[in-house]
């Protein structure tokens, strides 16, 4: 049966009971009356017309008895040009494309930080990868250690296995501060930046992801490089729902829970698949190539029937993977159980399934977190917590050096340049399994949501993106450079109040996604209750300036930095957006600066 939704629109007034609607897709207009508009809105989802029909009159008293007559406004709706079809999406995105082949990797690139051990059992697993599956890769630990002990120890494991055939280089300080140095010759005007984006600050004892993902970025410049965290290990299982199904859409990620690790690993099956070679073949291919290459990559209705309504313009057979990830088994990576009362149906049954099993799952970091089939990411909070592949052919957008979240932010910034661009996230996942295992602490459902200033530059992007109407890169990337520089420029008070209204506004989200979980699940144990209502309370009752002033060298890694500090990085993130395109293009041009 066909599947329809209402096309995403424009509002415009007309009166106080009327206003115009014009489709975003056709450009259709028509004047409809307030009361019909809302109950439009019922209808932005894919359904069929007798579910629509049946939805409305089942939502709206007043329609109760109308099914005939909400079905002609229906029928004329679409017939006007303002209902799209699952159908006309899926004949679009199916049309064959020219088979993708792009080359080798530049490289595997490690993020290394404090944790030597882990690093020896990652570079072990690179090497029996590729015993495995006869494919060798070259392979660049950027080491973000902070003492000079775990350094040597890097620095040693990586000497070892490159006695073992395995080519791997390290790049640690001194490797990093020659690069730093150079650009900085180069581009003397530019030395501030440069050194905010790549150099550790003095005192800052947390690790720097996003520092090093700026070199792995810059080292790579012009080249697709696939990027692993040193906890995580190249070993993929099959995700443990496994369906042939292929999915675009903006949906979130499922979840299994596991009672430990052995039974996480005993439970699920090793995959016959090389996870590196699975991103180096697909890496930067468009959507109709992505779906050409991978057998059972058939779109079906149900495959684009969870698209939201502002998202389908933005799919189209050229769409470009610009980055590819995987799913994990073990550690989510993620500090608060909080999110685990915003699942989807399949994975919140399971989540509840006893008070036992409750109690367990809510604490125990030991679980599947992927989605069962292909999926195709419309918009993507993004979060590595394995590996991931980056098309770094196109100019990628720098991330914020300290503070956590970069990732976020990263995926935000470059989904804001290109806002065409898919992320793929394969049918496996990849064992994370950080050492020792850590635990989540349920005291954390007592305390509100408490913004991160990577998380906030990040939530900036994604709203202000649907604004910028540029087309082309360099002109969007120094738009949202303005952006974050318009916003560091404003007083002081006008500033406070921003940073409130960015709190208020994620506390008000997690309490009105609950609210609908709640309606969702009328019949939920009350174990799963009282636990969710303790998370409302929480986000509904704290003051507006409980977060603000770091105290402590905790808060300061966690980037709750306070007026002035968030100010900071507005400012520096702001300049670096727009010295970044050179930079990139100087290394892209100028490989041998890199010392590799």
């Amino acid at each position: 049966m066909p599947l329809i939704a209402l096309d995403d629109c424009h509002v415009f007034p007309l009166s106080a009971s009327h206003c115009l609607l014009r489709s975003k897709r056709t450009g259709a207009e028509v004047a409809v009356g307030l009361d019909v508009l809302n109950t439009l809105q019922l209808c932005r989802e894919f359904r069929s017309l007798d579910d629509h029909v049946s939805r409305v009159t089942g939502l709206v008293p007043a329609l109760a008895d109308q099914a005939a007559e909400v079905r002609r406004i229906l029928d004329s709706l679409s017939t006007q040009g303002f209902m799209t079809s699952a159908m006309d999406i899926v004949r679009e995105l199916s049309i064959p494309a020219v088979p993708y082949s792009a080359g080798p990797l530049h490289s595997v690139m490690v993020r290394a930080c404090d944790r030597p051990e882990q690093l020896r059992r990652l570079l072990n697993s690179f090497l029996d990868n590729e015993k495995r599956f006869k494919n060798h890769y070259r392979y660049i630990i950027l080491d973000d250690s902070k003492s000079s002990e775990q350094q040597q120890q890097n620095n040693q494991s990586v000497a070892e296995f490159a006695a073992q055939s395995l080519n791997v280089a390290y790049y640690g300080q001194t490797s990093q501060q020659r690069f730093t140095e150079t650009l900085c010759r180069k581009f003397p005007q530019h030395a501030p930046t440069i050194q905010w984006l790549l150099n550790a600050t003095p005192g800052y004892g947390a690790a720097s992801y996003g520092r090093t993902w700026n070199y792995a970025l810059l080292l790579s410049a012009g080249e697709r490089f696939v990027m692993f965290d040193d906890d995580a290990l190249p070993v993929a299982y099959k995700s443990p729902h496994h369906t042939s199904a292929v999915e675009i859409s903006g949906r979130e990620r499922q979840v299994n829970f596991y009672p430990d690790r052995d039974e996480l690993l005993k439970r699920n099956q090793i995959a016959d698949i090389d996870p590196i070679a699975q991103h180096q073949e697909i890496l930067g291919a468009t959507l109709t190539q992505a779906l050409g290459h991978f057998s059972g990559g058939t779109l079906t209705q149900a495959s684009v029937s969870r698209l939201q309504p502002h998202e389908i313009s933005r799919v189209a057979k050229a769409s470009p993977v610009l980055l590819t990830v995987a799913g994990s088994f073990g550690d989510p990576g993620i500090n608060s159980p909080g999110w685990l009362f915003d699942l989807d149906k399949d994975s919140w049954q399971r989540f509840i399934a006893s008070e036992a099993d409750y109690l367990h799952n809510s604490s125990s970091r030991t679980l599947w977190w992927g989605h069962p089939g292909l999926h195709f990411a419309t918009s993507k909070g993004l979060m590595t917590t394995t590996a991931m592949g980056l098309d770094n052919r196109r100019l990628l957008p720098p991330t914020a050096p300290e503070f956590g979240n970069e990732d976020a932010l990263f995926g935000a910034a470059t989904q804001y340049l290109y806002p065409d661009m898919l992320v793929l996230e394969f049918s496996w996942g990849l064992l994370h399994l950080p050492e020792p295992p850590r635990r989540w602490d349920r005291d954390a459902l007592d305390r509100a949501a408490r913004p991160n200033v990577l998380g906030y530059l990040a939530d900036l992007a994604l709203r202000d993106a649907p604004r910028c109407l540029a087309g082309h890169t360099a002109q969007r990337l120094h738009t949202l450079a303005t952006l974050y520089l318009d916003i560091a420029d404003a007083d002081e008070s006008t500033f406070k109040t921003a940073l409130q209204e960015h709190r208020l506004s994620m506390r008000a989200d997690v309490i009105r996604r609950l609210h609908n979980r709640l309606q969702e699940h009328p019949d939920a144990p009350d174990y799963w209750i009282k636990d969710l209502q303790r998370i409302i309370t929480a986000n509904g009752t704290s003051t507006p300036s409980d977060d603000v002033n770091p105290s402590n060298q905790a808060e300061l890694s966690a980037g709750r930095l306070g007026s002035e500090g968030t100010r900071d990085v507005l400012q520096r993130y702001g300049s670096a957006l727009n010295v970044w395109p050179e930079l990139w293009s100087y290394c892209r041009e100028n490989k041998s600066i890199g010392n590799l």
